[in-house]
């Protein structure tokens, strides 16, 4: 009877050994190493006021930094692109922008060596412009930047 005993003993330890370890594992595996559940986890981020008005912020610097954009032009420019910006983060230029974001570091999880994030802001940066020149009738083309005019 000793021996059933620590036969039994001995699968049941062995059972929850192997559960404890696949636990974890089975989570991992399908919310960090799967795309789609690692996109999941981080949606809640993009809700994030905080991160999304430094994700705008970015592209409204990015919109004005460059030789197209004289200064005294991009200092009265920058409150109607602030403006514009929160405005923007409802829309599909933001959560496109959004995903790429999360899709490149999902991809450096698991490339060995240094992989930078390099986040394209164009769609959103567009869809900033874009709102200005609706806003002032007398601009038709703002320039874009990488883009010539």
């Amino acid at each position: 009877m000793s021996s059933l005993r620590d036969l039994l003993s001995v699968l049941s330890l062995t059972a929850a050994t192997l559960g404890a370890l696949w636990s974890p594992g089975a989570w991992i595996e399908r919310n960090v190493v799967d795309q789609e559940g690692f996109l999941a986890i981080t949606q809640p981020l993009a809700e994030d006021a905080t991160l999304r008005r430094s994700l705008t912020d970015s592209a409204v610097d990015e919109a004005l930094d460059h030789e197209l954009v004289p200064g005294f032009v991009a200092d009265r420019a920058t409150p109607l692109l602030q403006e514009q910006a929160s405005k923007v983060t409802g829309t599909e230029a933001y959560t496109e922008v959004w995903d790429r974001a999360m899709v490149e570091p999902h991809g450096a999880l698991f490339t060995p060596g240094a992989s930078p994030l390099d986040v394209d802001l164009s769609p959103l940066i567009d869809s900033l412009l874009t709102g200005v020149e609706d806003t002032l009738p007398l601009i038709d083309d703002l320039p874009r930047p990488g883009r010539r005019a």
